[in-house]
C-alpha cells in the first residue's frame, strides 16, 4: 500500500548533498533573504531615541512608513532577481546599470550595510549599558561584541 522512499539517512545525504553543492554562491532566494532580513531588523532595531527626536509622538508612522519602503524595495528586487535568474546581486546590478554604474551602486550598497552595521552596533551597546552593564564602560563592551563577531 505505501511504497518505501528510503531510509532517512539516504534522505537526508541527499537534501545535504543539495546544499552544499550550492555552497559559495548567493542566488536570488538568499540575495532576497538578506535583504528581508535586514529591512525587518530596521524596523525592530530603530533607535527610538532618534526616532522621538525626529518625529516626535508620531513614531508609529515612522515604523508604518519604514515598514511599507522595506516592502516596496522588496517587491522590487524580487521581481528584478526572479528576471535573471541564476545570477548574482553584483552581475543584476552590472546588467541593469551598466558596468561603471553597477560598481557604484553596489559600492554605495556596501558603505550603507558598512554604516548600518556600525550604528546597529552601538545601538546594541547603549542597550548593554543601560540594561545590563550599566558600571561598563562603551568601549570594552563594543570590543567584547567585535571580539565576537570576529570569532564567528
Amino acid at each position: 500500500m505505501f511504497q518505501e522512499v528510503g531510509s532517512r539517512e539516504n534522505l537526508l545525504k541527499g537534501i545535504g548533498s543539495e546544499i552544499m553543492q550550492k555552497e559559495g554562491k548567493i542566488g536570488p532566494y538568499e540575495a532576497i533573504s538578506l535583504i528581508t532580513i535586514t529591512s525587518c531588523s530596521k524596523v525592530l532595531l530603530s533607535s527610538p531615541r532618534e526616532l522621538i527626536a525626529l518625529v516626535g509622538t508620531a513614531v508609529w508612522y515612522a515604523s508604518l512608513v519604514e515598514t511599507l519602503t522595506a516592502i516596496i524595495a522588496f517587491i522590487f528586487i524580487y521581481f528584478l532577481m526572479k528576471r535573471f535568474p541564476g545570477k548574482g546581486l553584483v552581475e543584476v546590478s552590472e546588467l541593469v546599470l551598466g558596468k561603471v554604474l553597477g560598481i557604484i551602486g553596489m559600492m554605495v550598497l556596501a558603505i550603507v550595510f558598512y554604516i548600518k552595521g556600525v550604528l546597529y552596533c552601538r545601538e546594541l551597546v547603549e542597550a548593554l549599558k543601560a540594561f545590563e552593564y550599566p558600571m561598563t564602560p562603551p568601549s570594552f563592551i563594543l570590543l567584547f561584541i567585535l571580539f565576537s563577531i570576529g570569532i564567528t
